[in-house]
């Protein structure tokens, strides 16, 4: 296995870096990797979306969108 971090990655004779640090260190690291993905993908929709429920569309949008469909 090979760590980007040496955080639960010193295994090379540091007795305090047991495989229970190890597997913590590697579950820490994946759920700060999902978190940060659901949080690009929260500010991805925000900004591409069309919904007016995760957006405040302005009312000169509103009135153009009336006047389209009339």
């Amino acid at each position: 296995m090979k760590f980007g971090s040496w955080i639960g990655g010193d295994r090379d004779g540091n007795p305090n870096v047991t495989p229970e640090v190890t597997r913590h260190a590697v579950y820490m690291h994946a759920e700060t990797a999902i978190k940060e993905y659901i949080d690009q993908a929260e500010k991805l929709a925000a900004f591409m979306t069309h919904s007016d429920e995760l957006v405040n569309l302005s009312k000169e949008f509103l009135n153009s969108l009336e006047s389209d469909k009339n």
